[in-house]
């Protein structure tokens, strides 16, 4: 979850504050608990009067607790969405189980906490992991081709690899130059060639992982 410099500083006194132990209760729910909990709940948990329980969080912690509560909602959603857990489909279930009001008012906070949508959230989330997919899938035929000689380039050779990848990612690493599709396996191309170098120098520093 994301939290603000102040939280992340939580939790290292011996004892531990009010507003300290009132984070670790919220930091340790799950979605039903963290969909009813307000102050009153947490002021009968914690024995204390409720506008006491709340002069001394926001003392402590510089933002309502109702505000703090909302922030970790929205949080989990966040993290949904970059674990790709949280859909355009799914999301306003999910708002739902986190007890929003509405999913209007969902997004409304959702774009005032983080500047973004969730939808355009989902959709870099979804884009950069593709991103990645490709990367990866490169990188993994580069590392496991094997060079075999082509009459059409005397004295060249070529990189082969086995077609057993996945066909979206290597369509589309064909559609980017990256590689060439045969019947019966797939040549890297210069470009991938070169490509699948430069994630190598990126991922592995040039050198192999034992």
């Amino acid at each position: 979850m994301t939290h603000n410099n102040r939280q992340t500083r939580l939790i290292t006194a011996k004892r531990p504050s009010l507003a300290e132990r009132i984070c670790l209760y919220i930091y340790s729910s799950d979605i039903p608990q963290l969909a009813i909990l307000d102050e009153t709940l947490l002021s009968e948990i914690f024995n204390i009067p409720k506008d006491k329980l709340c002069k001394r969080f926001e003392w402590k912690m510089e933002k309502s607790l109702e505000t703090f509560l909302y922030e970790q909602r929205l949080s989990y959603i966040q993290t949904c969405i970059f674990s790709r857990q949280c859909t355009v489909d799914n999301l306003p279930e999910l708002s739902t189980k986190l007890g929003f009001s509405s999913f209007p008012d969902f997004k409304k906070r959702f774009l005032k906490w983080l500047s973004i949508s969730p939808e355009r959230l989902i959709e870099i989330t979804e884009a950069k992991y593709s991103e990645w997919k490709r990367e990866i899938t490169l990188l993994c035929m580069y590392l496991n081709s094997f060079e075999q000689d082509m009459l059409k380039k005397p004295g060249a050779a070529i990189r082969k690899v086995l077609p057993n990848y996945d066909a979206d990612t290597i369509n589309s690493l064909d559609y980017e130059n990256l590689v060439e599709q045969c019947p019966d396996s797939i040549h890297l191309t210069e470009d991938g060639i070169a490509r699948a170098e430069e994630l190598e120098q990126r991922y592995f520093n040039g050198k192999m992982i034992a």
